[in-house]
């Protein structure tokens, strides 16, 4: 499992995930062209697109992440892409009339809720009790031993 994360993760580098992101615009303008879907339409799809495929880059990143280390990154940045996500797919259900604005309000009302007890248990599971490196890396036991006999 962890190579197949690996593997996609090295696919889907910046540079790739900007590509798919343009070729989704292009096919929105299209659609729009067409006539299949209006403007605003193609809008909120071509942002839940980036804001999809930024989530899945950020996901596949977690890979190469010790548990501690996915902690604060889900607290910092994870959260982050997740509501981002969320916003474009509310305003893709607005803007094909799949769901209504309270509904979208109240999605999004539950998403907050859900990532902040997320975040605080992740918190909880992940408090620091020795101290850090200058680069924020956890010191070893004997590291920390070092420090207290010195």
């Amino acid at each position: 499992m962890k190579k197949t994360l690996d593997r996609l993760r090295a696919w889907l580098t910046d540079a790739r995930r900007q590509a798919l992101h343009a070729a989704l615009g292009t096919l929105s303008t299209l659609g729009v062209t067409a006539g299949l879907i209006t403007d605003g339409q193609s809008a909120a799809v071509v942002g839940l697109a980036g804001s999809g495929l930024a989530l899945a880059q950020g996901l596949l990143s977690l890979a190469l992440l010790r548990g501690s280390a996915a902690a604060r990154w889900f607290d910092v940045t994870g959260r982050g892409l997740v509501y981002g996500f969320a916003a474009a797919g509310g305003a893709v259900g607005l803007a094909f009339g799949l769901v209504g604005s309270d509904t979208v309000a109240h999605v999004a009302s539950l998403v907050t809720v859900g990532l902040t007890v997320v975040s605080s248990f992740l918190g909880v599971l992940n408090v620091q009790t020795v101290p850090a490196d200058a680069e924020g890396r956890p010191l070893t036991r004997r590291e920390y031993r070092s420090t207290l006999s010195g």
